[in-house]
């Protein structure tokens, strides 16, 4: 009990770390932010797996705090607290016991109900007088289909991840 409680621990603490380097990251790899923000997500979608329910929330309330404190782009730490942490989380909860169409009904709300408070936090906070260059329904439909392909992506990665050898073979209970 005590060595899987340890495993979990050092899993988490690792995955901890990479998700740390990914968000600090963003300040020397211009060109990768999108990429780079999206990494964390994946890493707690392995910690969820691998690790349980609570342990991934532990991860993801640390993950955040910690982002805050060191990703030089606030914004980032902003889109991994309010989603890109919490989406792998509610992903699992809701897929698990809910059926697919309803699931992915919760998961289109959650989504809608993120980027509205991505948005607000940054008008209020970041760039009060922003105007859209384009029109915001073109922001808005395009924000969709992204989240369409981010969720099959994610489940697509999680699904090859855990079908990889050193995941099938570390058992971590």
């Amino acid at each position: 009990m005590a060595v899987a409680k340890t495993k979990k621990l050092v899993l988490n603490a690792l995955l901890l770390a990479l998700i740390i380097i990914s968000m600090y990251s963003q300040a020397l790899l211009q060109t990768v932010k999108i990429t780079l923000i999206v990494i964390p997500s994946l890493l707690m979608g392995v910690s969820l797996k691998k690790t349980g329910f609570r342990s991934a929330i532990i991860l993801w309330i640390s993950a955040s705090i910690l982002s805050f404190i060191v990703a030089p782009y606030k914004i980032s730490a902003v889109l991994f607290f309010i989603f890109f942490g919490l989406y792998p989380i509610i992903k699992d909860f809701v897929e698990s016991h809910l059926s697919k169409k309803i699931s992915f009904i919760i998961k289109f709300i959650f989504f809608n109900i993120s980027m509205l408070l991505i948005y607000l936090i940054y008008i209020l906070l970041i760039t009060p007088a922003f105007n859209f260059p384009i029109n915001i329904f073109l922001i808005i439909g395009g924000l969709y289909v992204a989240f369409i392909i981010y969720d099959y992506f994610f489940s697509f990665f999680i699904r090859w991840l855990l079908s990889q050898t050193f995941f099938k073979n570390s058992n971590l209970e």
